[in-house]
């Protein structure tokens, strides 16, 4: 009697040892399937966060550059603005601080560096123009002096890793490259930025070892007709043979002031070494 109780316990408990066991294995099973859950939402999390960064990042660059070009327009056409100062208007453009040879540049190679450089700066060119409304707009009071007149859209540094690697042919990528060929513009950047071909204001080389500074320069005129000649052939290095002067013409803008004397300025975007501004500019905003 005994020996048959102990045997059937016997029995009872092994059985009850591997339901045990099975259970742990079901429990160790999910377990491994939640942490491999939670593995995988945090993968999701984090391209998730990524795209929104991008996407955040673009739209706010994109933001800052509408704001910038209304703030432009509306204070040209501001009737209590006679002087920069007067305007009722704020003026909302800011300077972009641009580290070449960071975040923007993603691959190692030094030839790859300066390359998707060319295309960032000029992106920023273009920005720059399209933010002052490709000089159709008088955003800092009357032009009846004999200063240039600039504003600094970005400053342009360049990492350790960049430096000696100078950025050549920066003038033939301006001329030759579409500047949106996934948009509605095909047109090169020196067609955007000066209505021609040729990259008047633009360098050919770009000396990585200095800062650099992308500038919208607003110039007076002489009233001739020849005055945009004139001023390109004494201020421009590049070969002044293959001109279109009748095009560049749109781009002279007159404004009429509160005396109803005309002034003609001539605006364009233009990088230069950051030292060298003072030299170009009597007045920067």
């Amino acid at each position: 009697m005994n020996k048959t109780k102990e045997k059937g316990e016997g029995k009872g408990g092994e059985k009850a040892r591997e339901k045990t066991l099975k259970n742990s294995g079901k429990k160790a099973e999910i377990t491994l399937d939640q942490f491999g859950m939670m593995i995988l939402v945090v993968i999701i999390g984090v391209i998730i966060y990524s795209v929104v960064i991008t996407i955040y990042n673009t739209s706010s660059e994109h933001n800052n550059r509408e704001t910038c070009r209304l703030s432009v327009i509306a204070r040209s056409y501001d009737p209590t603005r006679w002087t920069a100062s007067d305007s009722g208007v704020n003026f909302k453009c800011a300077t972009n601080e641009i580290e070449l040879g960071n975040k923007f540049i993603k691959n190692e190679k030094s030839i790859k560096y300066t390359e998707d450089s060319k295309k960032i700066l000029a992106d920023e060119m273009s920005d720059c123009w399209y933010s002052f409304n490709q000089g159709k707009s008088n955003p800092f009071g009357d032009f009846f002096d004999s200063n240039n007149r600039c504003f600094v859209c970005s400053r342009i540094t360049f990492k350790e890793k960049m430096q000696d690697t100078q950025i050549t042919d920066f003038k033939d990528y301006v001329e030759k490259t579409p500047q949106n060929p996934a948009g509605d513009r095909e047109d090169t950047y020196s067609k955007y930025l000066y209505n021609i071909d040729n990259a008047i204001f633009t360098p050919q080389t770009i000396d990585t070892n200095k800062h650099h500074s992308i500038l919208w320069i607003s110039v007076p005129l002489s009233k001739t007709d020849d005055a945009i000649k004139t001023f390109i052939t004494s201020t421009s290095s590049t070969t002044q043979g293959n001109i279109d002067y009748e095009k560049i013409k749109p781009l002279v803008q007159e404004y009429t002031g509160k005396n109803k004397a005309v002034s003609k300025r001539y605006t364009f975007i233009t990088i230069v070494p950051t030292e060298q501004v003072s030299s170009y500019c009597q007045e920067i905003y």
